[in-house]
């Protein structure tokens, strides 16, 4: 770290190499932002970006300097009750972004089961940290493509690389699978999981987008500042 007269010129040579990175990387590179995080996180992403899985630690540790390993592997029927919970927290998520108590309908842990029956779905997996299931995943093949749904971490255990890890897991079936691509669709307003995959990768729009014109009342307000090619749009 450069202080006092030098500190320009660093920081001058800091962002121009930070330019060429970005310029010259490529979907096997990752550039990670360091700004203000621990290094116990920073870890636990780099150890995601490898892509362990299959029941291999693929973080290491939590709060407290306690040394507690992340396992990730694939879906298990014992599992359905904990992933509900998950889908429980994701659901509500979406409520609380939107305002909105009605998302999910009555029982906000339903998905789960029209997800678990989606035909498309080729693979699920759960990471765990003590033998508890913290976060899930899944990979949809859509013939030439692949999509990720969902991706979703219990909020205690966030910000350790799991979701990373969980995306490096369905990133590494679907090239296994020779998809030309992998996509991944948050709804418009989760803002912050749409920085942090576009921070993973999914930095290109897709060929397809979802434009929505709303027919009936909303009981919530939509945001109104979004832009893309040149245009005003609310979500």
């Amino acid at each position: 770290m450069e202080i006092g007269s030098g500190a320009g010129a660093q920081l001058t040579r800091t962002l121009g190499a930070a330019r060429l990175f970005r310029a010259r990387h490529s979907h096997e590179d990752h550039v990670i932002t360091t700004d203000g995080r621990a290094v116990r996180d920073l870890a636990g992403e780099i150890i995601g970006l490898v892509g362990w899985g299959g029941g291999a630690p693929v973080a290491t540790p939590a709060a407290g300097s306690v040394h507690r390993a992340i396992t990730m592997r694939a879906y298990r029927e014992e599992d359905y009750v904990s992933c509900r919970a998950l889908w429980v927290e994701l659901t509500q998520h979406r409520r609380d972004i939107y305002d909105d108590s009605s998302v999910g309908g009555s029982d906000p842990g339903a998905g789960l089961d029209h997800y678990l029956a989606t035909p498309e779905r080729v693979g699920s997996w759960v990471a765990e940290i003590d033998g508890r299931v913290i976060g899930m995943t899944g990979l949809f093949d859509r013939g030439d493509y692949g999509e990720v749904e969902p991706v979703v971490v219990t909020r205690a255990q966030r910000h350790l690389g799991v979701g990373r890890a969980l995306l490096s897991r369905v990133r590494e079936e679907s090239l296994g699978r020779g998809h030309d691509y992998l996509t991944i669709r948050p709804v418009a307003r989760n803002t912050s999981a749409i920085r942090a995959f576009h921070d993973f990768g999914f930095a290109t729009l897709g060929g397809h987008m979802d434009l929505t014109w709303d027919l009936s009342a909303r009981r919530h307000r939509w945001l109104s500042d979004a832009h893309l090619h040149g245009l005003d749009f609310r979500y």
